[in-house]
This record gives C-alpha cells, sequence and structure tokens, in this order.
C-alpha cells in the first residue's frame, strides 16, 4: 500500500513540474512576443525622428549605439565598410557603395581585401598589379571557382569573348552590338560627336565579325579590319552593304557617303584608337580569343574573377577593363528573369575612373540593385566629376558613402555640409566698473545657442588616420557615422588568420620552402589547377 502511494506522489510531482514548464514556457513566449513588439515600436519611432532630440539651430551628430543597432549596419553579411566597437560596418541593402580614398590611404587594406576575404557571394574584382589574387586566391577558393582574366600573364590566364554578348540572329542583335561598341569607345567630352561615328563604325564591323567563322570572331580580327589600307577597307564596307545583316549594311552605305572626307578620316582614326589594345598577339587579344566561362553563372553559383591589369600600363589597358566590367553588368542585366541570389553578386571597382564613362552602371543602379552590389573606389570627388556630367545625380543615387583621409578642400566642404550644423551652448561673461559706494566691480555671465558646423571643413581633413565617415541614405540610417578603418592583417581579425597570403608573391615561395607541405598542400600540387586545365584544353 506505501508502495502504491509512493508512486502516486511521485507522478504528481512529475505532473507538477511538467505544469510549472509549461507555464515557465509560456511565460518565455509572451516576454519573447513582448520584445518583439518593443523593438518594433522603438525601430518605427527611432524612423520618424521620435528618439531624435534637435536643436533651434541644428540637429546634426554621429549615430549612437541603438540607432546602428536599429539600422542592422552591425550584423548581417554584406559588404564590409569599416568598423564600429568590435562588429564590422557593413551595407546590407540595396545600392550602390562609394568610397573615396586618396591613394595609400588603406582602402586595399581597409575595404578591398576584408571583402573578398570576407563575403560569401559572387565578386568581380579589379586588381591592379594583381596584389588582390594574390592575398585573397587560396580564400576564394573555400567559396567557389575562381576566374581570372590576367593581362600581365596571358597563358596562364582564363579567356573571355566579348562578342559571345551579342545574340546573333535575335532582335537583340543590333542592340547587343551597340552596347558593345559604346563600350569599346572610351568618350571625350570634347569630341562627342566623333566619339558618336566612332560607335557606328564599331557596330558595323562588330556585327560583321560575328557571323564570321569562330576562329576569326574575335576583337583581334575586329582589330585588323579596322587597320586595313583605304581601298581594302573601302572594299570591306562594299562587301558588307551588299551581303551583310541589314543594321551593319545601312551603316556600312551611310559610311561610303562619307569616304574620303575629313569627317570619314577622323571616324577612322577615333575607330583605330579603340580597338588598339586588342591587337594580334596582344594580351588583351589573346584573353578575348574565345570563352571559357559564362558570366551568367555569376548569379547562379558563388565565383570570383579578377581582372588583372599591371599598375604600369593602367591607361594602356583602360579599354579592356571597361569591356570587362560594362559585359559583367549587362549579363546581370539580363539575369533579371532568373531568382534572385542569396548572395548579391559584389562589383568591387579598384581605381574605378580608369574604366571612364559606364553608362550601364551609370543608368542601371535602379534595376542591378536585386542582383548586384557596386562598391566603386574613387581617389577624390574631382575624379567623379570628371568622368560624369551628372555627378549630382551619380552622388545621390549612391546608398553609401565613405571618405577616408580626406585631403580635399573642396571634399572636405561637401561632407561638411552633408553632415549639418549641430546646436551647442555660447557661455558669455563680461566685467563692468561700478560707480557705487558698495560694489566697485559687476559681473555678468549668459549663456546662448548657437550654430556650427558637427564637423568643419577642417576638422573633416584633420581627422586621424584610422578614422573613417560613413554617410547612409537617411531611409536607412539618418546620422554619419564615425567608424574605424579595417587593417585585415591585425592581430583583432583572428577570423582571417592563415586564410591569406603575403604580397609579394615571392614572400609565399619563401615561407612555404621553409615548412614542411601538408597531405593536403601535397594533393593540391598534384592535381592542376582550374586555369590550368582550361588553359590545356
Amino acid at each position: 500500500m506505501a508502495t502504491k502511494l509512493d508512486k502516486c506522489e511521485l507522478l504528481r510531482m512529475v505532473q507538477f513540474i511538467l505544469t510549472l514548464l509549461k507555464a515557465a514556457w509560456l511565460c518565455l513566449r509572451v516576454l519573447g512576443w513582448i520584445a518583439l513588439r518593443l523593438f518594433s515600436l522603438g525601430r518605427t519611432l527611432y524612423r520618424w525622428g521620435g528618439f531624435s532630440p534637435g536643436g533651434a539651430l541644428g540637429s546634426a551628430r554621429f549615430a549612437n549605439w541603438w540607432e546602428l543597432l536599429f539600422a542592422g549596419v552591425r550584423r548581417g553579411d554584406g559588404p564590409i565598410i569599416g568598423r564600429v566597437g568590435r562588429s564590422f560596418l557593413r551595407f546590407n541593402k540595396d545600392g550602390m557603395v562609394t568610397v573615396f580614398a586618396p591613394m595609400g590611404a588603406g582602402k586595399g587594406v581597409g575595404v578591398v581585401i576584408p571583402n573578398l576575404l570576407e563575403y560569401r557571394g559572387s565578386i568581380v574584382c579589379t586588381d591592379i598589379k594583381g596584389e588582390n589574387r594574390a592575398i585573397t586566391h587560396r580564400r576564394r577558393l573555400e567559396f567557389g571557382p575562381v576566374r581570372v582574366l590576367d593581362t600581365t600573364d596571358p597563358h596562364a590566364s582564363d579567356r573571355f569573348n566579348p562578342l559571345d554578348m551579342v545574340r546573333v540572329d535575335t532582335i537583340h542583335e543590333k542592340d547587343d552590338a551597340e552596347a558593345l561598341a559604346k563600350l569599346m569607345i572610351i568618350p571625350d567630352g570634347k569630341e562627342s560627336h566623333w566619339d558618336s561615328k566612332a560607335e557606328g563604325m564599331v557596330t558595323c564591323l562588330v556585327l560583321h565579325v560575328v557571323r564570321l567563322d569562330a576562329e576569326r570572331r574575335t576583337l583581334a580580327q575586329l582589330r585588323s579590319l579596322s587597320t586595313l589600307p583605304p581601298e581594302s577597307f573601302k572594299e570591306l564596307l562594299h562587301q558588307i552593304a551588299s551581303d551583310g545583316p541589314r543594321a551593319a549594311a545601312e551603316l556600312a552605305g551611310s559610311f561610303l557617303a562619307m569616304e574620303g572626307s575629313e569627317e570619314f578620316r577622323s571616324v577612322m582614326s577615333n575607330t583605330e584608337k579603340a580597338t588598339r589594345v586588342w591587337s594580334v598577339g596582344s594580351p588583351a587579344g589573346a584573353i578575348s580569343s574565345t570563352s571559357t566561362f559564362n558570366l551568367a553563372s555569376l548569379v547562379d553559383q558563388t565565383k570570383t574573377l579578377y581582372l588583372v591589369v599591371d599598375e604600369e600600363k593602367l591607361s594602356v589597358y583602360a579599354g579592356f577593363l571597361r569591356v570587362m566590367v560594362g559585359c559583367v553588368l549587362n549579363a546581370l542585366t539580363r539575369a533579371k528573369n532568373r531568382p534572385r541570389p542569396k548572395h548579391k553578386v559584389l562589383l568591387l571597382l579598384d581605381e574605378a575612373a580608369a574604366l571612364g564613362t559606364l553608362e550601364p552602371l551609370e543608368r542601371g543602379v535602379g534595376y542591378l540593385r536585386a542582383y548586384c552590389t557596386p562598391l566603386l573606389v574613387f581617389q577624390d570627388l574631382n575624379q567623379l566629376r570628371a568622368l560624369y556630367t551628372r555627378a549630382g545625380s551619380f552622388l545621390a543615387n549612391a546608398t553609401c558613402k565613405v571618405f577616408f583621409n580626406v585631403a580635399d578642400l573642396e571634399a572636405a566642404r561637401f561632407i561638411s555640409e552633408m553632415i549639418g550644423q549641430t546646436t551647442s551652448l555660447a557661455h558669455n561673461q563680461g566685467t563692468s566698473q561700478a560707480n557705487t559706494d558698495f560694489v566697485r566691480q559687476q559681473y555678468s555671465l549668459g549663456m546662448s545657442e548657437t550654430g556650427r558646423w558637427l564637423l568643419d571643413p577642417s576638422e573633416v581633413m584633420r581627422l586621424p588616420g584610422n578614422r573613417a565617415l560613413a554617410l547612409y541614405r537617411s531611409d536607412i540610417l539618418r546620422y554619419p557615422v564615425l567608424a574605424t578603418k579595417i587593417n585585415y592583417r591585425s592581430w583583432r581579425h583572428f577570423r582571417w588568420w592563415g586564410k591569406f597570403d603575403r604580397w609579394p608573391p615571392q614572400l609565399n615561395a619563401r615561407d612555404s620552402a621553409h615548412r614542411p607541405a601538408s597531405a593536403q598542400d601535397q594533393g593540391a600540387a598534384s592535381a592542376p589547377s582550374d586555369s590550368t586545365k582550361q588553359c590545356a584544353a
């Protein structure tokens, strides 16, 4: 009988404990629901300005910890633009990021390389002198295939033929040819008429070359045709006018009508200049001879594409970079009917001024934002204004602007005005003489509100070298962020220890010679690389 009572008591105790656990779980759910609603309410009040005390003469200030938390810029997996405290400052929204940093200001170690080490989506990176590839190639292989278009070593490079972007025998053929011609002609604001005519000539030649056999269907062949002797080139135009596609025939006929004139010679001169980089036997000509990958696959899977150019020849291969980046933008535009990727393609365009005016980027920011995040690096505002006639609109379309080590007074004024004025208290005190027997002096003390720039231009230029200013669009974060620049080599970023290599590459070879090879290294050495397989093919 006692045993049965003990079992009943034990059963009641277990049921009581289970009831308490259920009640506790219910309380936790209720508290979680309340916390979520309070968080939503706080975020709403923040966006309405409920937590934004202002002043009579200005309310500018730097964003605080709570505002950064509500805005979601201290978490997520978007591109890295700086550091706040122990967290990365990220850009997780749709839109474009512009970074302004003079030479040697740390844009490579602070923005470009950290994103190559951390970002989990596809990346297209312009790599001046090959440093970014040498440091991050091994890390990017962990995310997916790596492709390299390397003008410094064309024999070991991947291949991509821009003529593959022309959809032959479709209604898009002429438009695609015109888009490629616009990329090949680097615009000159002083000679826009000749640039327009040269675009027509290149379009005509593109429409002709895309219908040749595979071996001659290259930009090197287009270059050879553009440098034919006058009589031979005239015969080519007659051939295109009689046997070519209708769009090419119309263009050829218009150029035959001006043949022999000074205008025709100017058009041919601009055409020759636009095709010079693609000459037969040149690195760009060899790299564009065929295609070993498809640009549309950047949306389907995580890939990395390095566009490597020697820094000494940047002005020579600016046209190469411009065409390749433009083809990437056009490929992403055509991917609008594909499923949206989990991580958007990141366009890391270092030394963006070398690309010239990119119309697909200038006009396509609105519809490209669903598939890619352009991150453009300029040396200063003057570079941007020299490229784009509507520089103000271009800056307005930039969802986030980042400034490092500002040394230009005009840029400092621009930043100071964007940040705005704040209200401060001015203290006034004075002393006056009195003629009474009891009081010989009178003291006065007063306070008044006055407005001043939160950072005046001189203060912007005097910011410490490890600081950066980040300005988000107001619907993301209403106040500027005084961030800290990143150095991927710092001991603080232990998450990257052992995941990047050294520059120059000779240092990596020296280090590997002094350490024993692991089984993984031996297996990697025995297997041919992806690029080597493609070159052998």
